[in-house]
């Protein structure tokens, strides 16, 4: 995957996205695309911006089927 994606501000979401995403998520969840919406409780990036959130490739993801009962996907 290309390195030369730059995040950019229209990417990360206002309050109110927020809230609406956070109300729908049940049980664990995973966040594969968390940018600066840390919002799960797992949150991985490709070039994560904050120490939070793990570094790792949402094609390859290093967890086990079934293991979240909420994925969050938000790739620009």
């Amino acid at each position: 995957m290309k390195q030369n994606t730059i995040l950019q501000k229209c990417w990360v979401w206002n309050e109110s996205v927020t809230n609406f995403v956070k109300d729908k998520i049940k049980g664990r969840s995973l966040n594969v695309c968390a940018g600066k919406n840390p919002i799960c409780d797992v949150n991985m990036d490709l070039d994560p911006q904050d120490k939070t959130i793990i570094k790792g490739d949402m094609r390859l993801l290093p967890f086990m089927s079934n293991e979240f009962d909420t994925v969050v996907s938000d790739p620009p």
